[in-house]
């Protein structure tokens, strides 16, 4: 006989599958080795609107705070070397509200997939 589990279960099985086989020693050097950033640098990426400049075109800019709580289409950032991406990225994977966006996205999936 089969188990008998929810396709909710199964999912979840198969997503923790996927991630321990994704897994390697080493995965978190990368992040580790970024500097933290100051908790005001990078303050501007929760606000509504992103930042205007008079050198880029930003009429199709979405803010990432839309971005977060859509979840539509991928949040694209590019920059040139050293310009801080990285460190952006591992500001934003530590802030709270990062956090407490991405859990009210997930709704209740977000217990599955921790």
């Amino acid at each position: 006989m089969i188990l008998d589990i929810s396709e909710d279960a199964y999912e979840a099985v198969w997503r923790q599958c996927i991630l321990k086989n994704l897994a390697f020693p080493d995965m978190y050097g990368r992040f580790e080795a970024v500097e933290t950033a100051h908790y005001k640098t990078f303050k501007w990426i929760f606000e509504d609107t992103p930042p205007s400049d008079k050198y880029h075109d930003h009429s199709k800019r979405q803010s990432f705070l839309d971005w977060l709580s859509t979840g539509n289409g991928i949040f694209h950032v590019s920059g040139k070397l050293g310009s801080g991406k990285s460190t952006l990225m591992k500001f934003l994977c530590e802030h709270d509200y990062t956090k407490a966006e991405l859990q009210k996205w997930a709704g209740t999936l977000h217990c599955v997939m921790q």
